[in-house]
């Protein structure tokens, strides 16, 4: 169950997702940048799911895991059409696992 949900709208080309691990919220980053990078935490402990979605009709969104951990077993997560988006929960020390696109 998770406390709360908060949004984030990113208009930027590279954004690092910070905030506190343990507050089990839902985050929604609404990517509106046509060329995104998101460079997504270390996945241990962190409790809070994570969507991502790309507003643009241009360009491509990147989640981009940490040096050494995964996605769903690759290294990063391309969204390229508008309006898609992926929804990210920790799966462990060593990885994010996708549980929703």
């Amino acid at each position: 169950m998770y406390n709360g949900r908060k949004t984030h709208q990113i208009g930027v080309s590279s954004f690092d997702v910070t905030f506190d691990r343990d507050n089990r919220d839902q985050v929604v980053f609404f990517v509106t940048e046509s060329d995104a990078v998101i460079n997504l935490p270390h996945p241990c402990g962190f409790q809070a799911q994570i969507l991502v979605k790309k507003m643009s009709n241009s360009g491509t969104v990147t989640v981009q895991a940490p040096e050494g951990i995964t996605i769903d077993g690759n290294s990063n997560y391309t969204l390229s059409e508008q309006f898609k988006f992926v929804e990210l929960l920790s799966a462990g020390d060593d990885s994010w696992a996708v549980v929703g696109y």
